[in-house]
């Protein structure tokens, strides 16, 4: 009874990672290269962000991996690993982005 289940989507493909801000917000990934926020107040998801990915392959993973900085709530960074679908050349990358507060 100390717990209680918050549903952040009931319609995801693939879904990968996530990671709690300490504001209450959720960030989560799909392997396809979408990333959502749970916004606690409001209690609604929205996509954030669509990376081009390649995720079909076997060694392209798309995009699998979402962290927060553990400075998050001063500086807003939010680091993905992910396969650039980019041509005929895949490169697996290590990106850091800032997130506004809203």
């Amino acid at each position: 009874n100390r717990f209680s289940k918050t549903i952040l989507s009931n319609d995801l493909n693939e879904p990968m990672e996530l990671a709690a801000a300490p504001d209450g917000r959720v960030f989560f990934t799909e392997r396809s290269g979408r990333v959502y926020v749970y916004d606690p107040a409001a209690q609604k998801t929205k996509l954030v962000h669509q990376f081009a990915v390649k995720a079909v392959e076997r060694y392209l993973n798309g995009l699998i991996g979402i962290t927060l900085d553990p400075d998050f709530a001063q500086n807003g960074w939010m680091y993905f690993f992910y396969t650039t679908n980019t041509g005929t050349q895949y490169h697996q990358n290590v990106s850091r982005f800032v997130v506004s507060p809203e």
